[in-house]
């Protein structure tokens, strides 16, 4: 099977472009339907190449889009009644396909099955205590927060007594690690926790402990240089004045491009990175340790947390940001625990970062199950993709392999990519899709 496929694959190429070098080759005709025979095979997993039959898709890619369920396809080629196209990145299981051309929108009988493999390797740390820069090899990290940035540099905090406290900035394309803020709770001005990335300029924010105003900005036109700057609280709405410097998350809003932290003591502090002018918008109704702050990519208005501790269960609450009280709310079943299955009985055991990759599924550093969790794009849904719940260790490699030890941190690049601080392991690492 597997030579026929290569030898009809090979064909197929010389086929599309003999024809679409032709003068003559057949172009999309509006006044007539556009048809759907067959196409293979009828699964495979991303970057499966396809051939879709039928007539009247005309010879020009770029005016001919397919889609498997909402998830648009490559198209390579077409000679007007055959196409071949590249499946897209993790569509779901069960694939409608759809051609549309012109004003000609049609779906093929047969379904594709999908099938996706995550597997999970180490980029950089070795387990051992410390903290140090260089090759990716040489680096050790306790990470515990993360952020990417929009040309994929990985940012990552780190806090314990005996690696100190301090921001790696991470390429891994450069094979390199950089410590740009590193020293002892007396040295760092606060200490480094969560962070998100301003879409609109491109500098790094990060919250610290300590003084309630105080967080850090890298700024790429300053080479990433840690600057300490201080929130000004403009407008209270009636809310007290936080008593508490502690703030663990923030998250940029692309609704309003403002970014969205919480305190210890519950207020939401809503501040424009440019200015830092900020306003309270409201108090979550317990305090504690929220570690996660995450903006939805196409319901933009709404903003997710993740509580892990303190006078309410853990568990990940969203809201919207033009009436915080009024939508306030748990998405999931309270209780620490692990259940996969419908959001409404779903369970989690003391969840800290979470991170939407840019399709809409939620992914959680489930810290207390070990695991990392996704929530699907419609938010009904709840799996564990790795990691065995309950269990700790060190382990790279696939569903069936894969060990997390309390994984604190999650990020997604632009494409996808899923890092994650694995803070247990002193290791951060890539989850890998095929």
């Amino acid at each position: 099977m597997c030579r026929k496929w290569i030898w009809f694959t090979g064909c197929l190429v010389l086929a599309l472009a003999s024809c679409v070098n032709k003068e003559e080759a057949p172009e999309y005709d509006p006044g007539k339907p556009v048809t759907l025979t067959d196409f293979y095979p009828d699964s495979g997993k991303i970057a499966t190449k396809v051939l879709l039959n039928g007539e009247n898709f005309g010879s020009d890619p770029e005016k001919i889009r397919v889609y498997f369920n909402q998830k648009r396809a490559g198209v390579v080629g077409s000679s007007g009644s055959m196409m071949y196209v590249v499946t897209p990145r993790m569509p779901g299981d069960e694939c409608v396909v759809s051609v549309v051309i012109g004003n000609d929108s049609v779906v093929y009988d047969k379904t594709f099955k999908y099938s996706t493999s995550i597997s999970v390797q180490t980029i950089a740390g070795n387990g051992e205590v410390g903290s140090r820069g260089g090759t990716l090899g040489e680096t050790l990290i306790e990470a515990q927060y993360l952020a990417v940035d929009l040309e994929g540099n990985v940012f990552v905090t780190v806090g314990s007594a005996n690696a100190g406290y301090g921001i790696f900035k991470i390429n891994e394309a450069a094979n390199k690690s950089e410590i740009l803020l590193m020293g002892t709770t007396s040295e760092v001005p606060g200490l480094p926790n969560g962070l998100t990335c301003d879409e609109n300029t491109g500098i790094i924010l990060v919250t610290t402990e300590g003084a309630i105003e105080r967080f850090i900005t890298l700024d790429p036109r300053e080479n990433f240089a840690p600057r300490v700057r201080n929130m000004r609280i403009v407008e209270r709405n009636g809310y007290p004045y936080p008593t508490t410097g502690w703030k663990h998350s923030m998250a940029w809003c692309e609704a309003d491009g403002m970014s969205y932290t919480h305190h210890y003591d519950g207020h939401i502090v809503k501040m424009d990175p440019v200015t830092y002018e900020a306003e309270i918008i409201g108090m979550t109704p317990a305090i504690g340790t929220w570690p996660g702050f995450a903006n939805h990519p196409i319901d933009t208005e709404w903003m997710y947390m993740s509580v892990r501790s303190g006078s309410s269960a853990p568990g990940i609450f969203k809201f919207n940001i033009h009436d915080f009280a009024g939508t306030l709310q748990r998405i999931h079943a309270p209780g620490n625990g692990h259940r996969d299955g419908p959001i409404a009985t779903a369970q989690f055991h003391t969840p800290w970062q979470i991170f939407f990759d840019p399709d809409g599924s939620l992914y959680v550093a489930d810290a207390g199950n070990h695991c990392i969790r996704r929530i699907t794009p419609d938010g009904k849904m709840v799996e564990t993709i790795l990691g065995i719940p309950g269990k700790s260790g060190w382990h790279d490699g696939t569903k069936e392999e894969a060990l997390f030890n309390t994984p604190r941190g999650i990020g997604v690049t632009k494409d996808g990519t899923v890092y994650v601080a694995d803070w247990g392991n002193r290791r951060l690492r890539k989850l890998v899709v095929e």
